[in-house]
């Protein structure tokens, strides 16, 4: 028996409910490869998603929230590739990796200007010191029952004032060679910083580079770069830097 126009209507919506579903699937896993932010990827199977694979509507009524997920999508995502135009105009000199320094990978480890950051990190890394970093290293110099700690602390923020005097002289640093770039980025303006000063400033510009950052010890709870952990060579990892500096 011949089909009738409104089976052969049904039919067709169904098929066009079968690949919307199908097609958000593949395009959150392929988004997920690109972005971290999880979010972006969920955007796909939102509420909208949600009523139009599993809602009971006739043919006539499944062409409107389509159509309508389907406009919002691509102004949400025109609206996010104009965003990262953007975000990669700014950092148009981060070609490669970006560094981003905790507090304990300075005085625990080889000095920051003596480390080969480019043959462990790759062409053109970057190093980014937060200013937190700089000033709870300040405190350790002075505030620790530590002598050794103290005294490698001393040492490193001596580094560090050097690297800033370059900065505000020159209006950049550079260590081996001239290779690697460092700066220190101050605060922002009336910037709050979190309770827990370790993790927010030092991370926070780790992800907006989208760069990797690994824990610094096993079962740490806070999330940074460590230099030394994974790539660098066994001898490279100092337990006693006081007759370095």
């Amino acid at each position: 028996m011949p089909s009738t126009p409104q089976q052969d209507w049904e039919q067709a919506a169904l098929r066009a409910v079968r690949e919307y579903d199908q097609w958000t699937l593949r395009a959150a896993a392929e988004l997920l490869e690109m972005f971290t932010d999880r979010s972006v990827a969920a955007r796909l199977r939102g509420e909208r998603y949600n009523a139009i694979v599993h809602g009971q509507f006739t043919p006539q009524r499944w062409t409107l929230p389509i159509n309508t997920e389907l406009s919002e999508l691509r102004t949400y995502f025109m609206d996010l590739a104009n965003e990262l135009r953007l975000t990669l105009d700014r950092f148009a000199d981060h070609r490669a990796r970006t560094v981003v320094l905790d507090t304990n990978d300075l005085p625990h480890y080889m000095r920051f200007d003596k480390t080969p950051w480019q043959q462990i990190f790759g062409r053109n890394t970057s190093v980014i010191i937060p200013h937190v970093v700089t000033d709870k290293t300040d405190k350790k110099s002075y505030d620790t029952h530590d002598t050794s700690v103290r005294k490698r602390a001393r040492a490193v923020f001596a580094l560090l004032e050097q690297v800033l005097t370059q900065i505000e002289t020159d209006g950049r640093a550079a260590v081996n060679n001239e290779e690697t770039s460092i700066d220190i980025p101050r605060d922002e303006p009336r910037h709050i910083r979190l309770p827990n000063n370790d993790a927010g400033p030092c991370v926070a510009p780790t992800r907006t580079h989208q760069r990797r950052i690994t824990p610094t010890s096993p079962g740490h709870g806070s999330l940074h770069v460590r230099p030394h952990t994974q790539h660098a060579p066994e001898q490279a990892r100092c337990e006693d830097l006081t007759e370095s500096y």
